[in-house]
């Protein structure tokens, strides 16, 4: 059975989920990676203490939309 993981950018979640529709997938893996480079020129703002806030944040909202089964390694900051 197929999976996906798939990456939570906050006001995204509309193509995410059409993004989820294009397959039946058996499970889909939430993430928020905040060492890539796009990622980090949208949000990034010189404070590291505030991006790792950020990354714990954006994970909560990730839960919250119910587009993932599961969120991986919520300890990467």
């Amino acid at each position: 059975l197929p999976g996906l993981e798939s990456d939570y950018v906050p006001g995204l979640e509309d193509w995410v989920r059409e993004l989820h529709g294009r397959a039946d997938f058996h499970h889909i893996l939430g993430s928020v990676h905040p060492q890539v480079r796009e990622f980090k020129a949208r949000f990034y703002r010189g404070d590291d203490f505030e991006y790792q806030r950020l990354y714990f944040q954006h994970l909560a909202e990730a839960a919250e939309t119910g587009l993932f089964d599961t969120l991986a390694h919520p300890d990467l900051i």
